[in-house]
């Protein structure tokens, strides 16, 4: 019979022993996990109901725009809507210094928001790192974007923000869960026709984990996806109107473009009738990018005035 050296034992046991852990530490920390309760929510506002999970850090999205005074006056005078949601399907647990939130899926429900994304506007089937960085579509749509949002909007006509700081990772439809009582039909992959099977299969959930021991969560009628768009903004002290240029056009030019390949740029879209209304410079304006110097470069834009003021009146001459 043939013994392995001690180094080789040690090195097998060691290796048996991590494999074991990986397999052991989530059963462990499910068994850990409190089970999950019913949220209590309570209408704040015509409209918009709060609910609370664990105990919610004093820096959150809303106190730090300050928005405590919501435009109850246009609140009030939306069409009236209740609860849009069936509040026992709603879930909410709290641990260690974890808080988890689950909402209901529809069949056939379509998720969109959580922030600015140049790939996609429907967020069914992913999963969402909300960071703010760098955007980058080689790394796939994960989230992490110049500008996240924990707000999702529901094609069934309501709103939900998740009220925290934290980063959030935020589930919509991936993932079936056991106790869903709509689960996908299993389907044998090896004798399944082509294309039946699927690796990913739509689940009945949307889930929210952040990093804190509480958060608030808001929900915003409806009817309408955009009237539920609408009471966010109210409630959220009720906006500025963005600039014309804001809700318009844009296009893009490459860092190195001068002053008048810019020029030259907005011509050609008036001459063949495009809508322009925005054209972004990209950091090649400055006379350093990354870091920043916010300062003209003065060989690509040597007089930045009549740069603007010949953007300004739409015409490369």
């Amino acid at each position: 019979m043939h013994y392995p050296s001690l180094a080789g034992f040690r090195r097998n046991f060691a290796l048996r022993f991590v494999a074991a852990l990986v397999v052991l530490l989530p059963v462990w920390a499910l068994a850990q996990m409190p089970p999950a309760s019913l949220l209590v929510w309570t209408e704040v506002a015509p409209g918009v109901w709060k609910a609370t999970v664990g105990t919610p850090e004093t820096l959150t999205l809303l106190s730090a725009a300050g928005a405590t005074a919501p435009a109850r006056a246009a609140l009030a005078a939306m069409p009236k809507a209740g609860f849009p949601l069936d509040e026992k399907e709603i879930e909410g647990r709290r641990w260690a210094a974890k808080t988890a939130v689950r909402f209901p899926l529809g069949a056939q429900e379509d998720i969109y928001g959580l922030g600015v994304d140049f790939s996609s506007m429907r967020r069914n089937g992913g999963v969402f790192e909300l960071h703010v960085d760098h955007w980058d579509s080689r790394r796939g749509i994960t989230g992490r974007t110049h500008a996240p949002v924990p707000l999702y909007v529901s094609t069934k006509g309501f709103a939900v923000l998740f009220d925290s700081a934290r980063y959030l990772r935020v589930t919509v439809g991936h993932g079936v869960r056991l106790a869903a009582k709509e689960k996908p039909p299993v389907i044998d992959r090896t004798t399944a026709t082509r294309g039946a099977w699927q690796s990913q299969p739509r689940s009945d959930s949307i889930e929210v984990l952040a990093g804190a021991t509480g958060l608030d969560v808001y929900v915003f009628a409806g009817p309408s996806p955009l009237d539920a768009v609408r009471r966010y903004t109210l409630f959220a002290g009720g906006g500025a109107l963005p600039p014309k240029w804001g809700l318009g056009f844009l296009a893009r030019v490459q860092t190195k473009y001068t002053a008048e390949q810019a020029l030259a740029d907005i011509a050609e879209f008036r001459k063949n009738g495009i809508p322009l209304d925005m054209l972004g410079l990209e950091p090649g304006w400055m006379d350093q990018a990354y870091p920043c110097s916010f300062e003209w470069d003065k060989t690509r834009f040597p007089i930045r005035r009549r740069f603007s003021a010949r953007s300004r009146n739409n015409t490369s001459g």
